[in-house]
């Protein structure tokens, strides 16, 4: 008997594995065994890194600061809503008054070498709307320029001397303004007050802002005023409040820091340096195509510690405006970028020298794929974060040590047809 012997043929389905990924480009994941492709891209004509100084928000401090010392200029803001003082606007104004508490409490407030003897401060009218926890020296709020406060000239003034040990109360004249502001309340945008001598000045005095958490001790307005042959007095606290900083020291309005063997980032007390990079990413330079995938971008910054060690919270932001290294200061400044959309966070709690990653998969995604322009990014110290208060430092394409000049790596998969 013959024996037949059938070979049944086996097919094998070939199924290949996929991760979960969010892709801005419409493919939602990416196969294991894809090619993942690397490529570095260091400092060469095409890229360009500086930083620049500029001055940050100080809306939610428990302090308010006038002044001028060591190159810093401080001035102070301060808002009343007229109309939580009841007063109808047809009443006969007798006075108005600022009221300001200040005291020196041992390494909080008023308690170091330049916060002794007079100081001579101003009060003015201000003409522009400014919102608290926007405003710099620079901005009104974040988009609106107005270099140090649109003011107009003196209402008043009063002298401050030395802080007493427990706090006091010192008051600012302000009648023919806060008349203004209950007979015309859409001309009401606060006061500002500033030393009358401030480039010559090497003092400033603090005061409680809105944000200290004992009731007395906060700014008030109090208005006396007459109405139907009987006298009142009416108070309120203020509705905002601020401190703006300008930094009249090394970094002047015309420097250009392109070229510099460093960068730095972070801040402390209204003032800041920020951070500017710019790189080609084009399929030309990089060779990645329109269509691929990013798996990770990270930029590599070289950080050098200081002798304390350092901390620190940066944010990555997509500038709109293009910069280039030679640019002044002042230039760099100007640069716009969306304050409210951050493109990536990283922190620096360290006392070692190294190499830091910044991670910018989202953006670089974008850049690639060309649904937004490449401008550059912006890297500042996070001021949300509590006790962000060094200023950290960075090795640039300049630096003579190539160990520790910056570059982008670039991960990436292409998509099967």
């Amino acid at each position: 008997m013959k024996k037949v012997i059938y070979i049944m043929p086996i097919i094998f389905l070939l199924t290949f594995c996929h991760k979960e990924t969010e892709n801005i480009i419409g493919y939602d994941w990416l196969p294991y065994n894809s090619d993942i492709h690397t490529v570095k891209i260091y400092p060469d004509e095409g890229w360009q890194d500086a930083y620049f100084d500029c001055y940050v928000n100080c809306g939610f401090d428990e302090r308010l600061i006038v002044g001028a010392w060591n190159g810093y200029r401080f001035r102070s803001l301060i808002y009343f809503d007229t109309d939580l003082l009841g007063i109808e606007h047809d009443a006969h104004i007798t006075s108005a008054k600022i009221r300001l508490t200040f005291e020196r409490e041992t390494d909080v407030i008023n308690d170091n070498i330049y916060n002794e003897g007079e100081l001579v401060v101003v009060v003015s009218r201000v003409y522009q709307e400014w919102l608290e926890g926007e405003v710099t020296w620079d901005y009104r709020n974040h988009h609106d320029r107005w270099d140090g406060g649109r003011f107009g000239p003196p209402v008043s003034s009063m002298v401050v001397g030395d802080a007493p040990e427990d706090y006091e109360y010192v008051y600012v004249d302000i009648t023919p303004m806060a008349i203004d502001w209950l007979t015309s309340p859409s001309t009401n945008f606060g006061a500002i007050l500033y030393a009358r001598y401030e480039d010559a000045e090497s003092k400033i005095k603090e005061f409680y802002s809105l944000n200290e958490y004992e009731e007395d001790l906060i700014p008030r307005l109090i208005v006396n005023y007459e109405e139907g042959g009987m006298k009142y007095e009416a108070s309120c606290p203020p509705m905002m409040d601020a401190t703006i900083v300008k930094y009249d020291g090394e970094l002047g309005e015309n420097t250009s820091t392109g070229s510099d063997e460093h960068i730095y980032i972070g801040g402390f007390d209204g003032y800041s340096r920020r951070a500017l990079f710019h790189f080609d990413v084009s399929e030309e330079k990089t060779g990645i195509p329109a269509n691929a995938t990013i798996v990770k971008a990270g930029l590599f910054l070289y950080f050098f510690p200081s002798s304390r060690g350092d901390v620190g919270h940066m944010s990555v932001f997509k500038l709109d405006s293009a910069f280039n290294e030679g640019d002044t200061v002042s230039k760099m400044r100007a640069l716009s970028f969306d304050p409210e959309e951050d493109w990536g966070e990283f922190e620096i709690e360290s006392e070692s020298a190294g190499y830091k990653e910044v991670i910018i998969n989202e953006l670089m995604q974008k850049w690639v794929y060309g649904s937004e322009e490449n401008l550059g990014l912006l890297i500042r110290g996070n001021y949300d974060v509590e006790d962000c208060k060094d200023i950290l430092r960075f090795g640039t394409r300049e630096n003579q040590n190539p160990d520790t000049r910056p570059y982008l790596e670039i991960k990436y998969a292409i998509p099967p047809d």
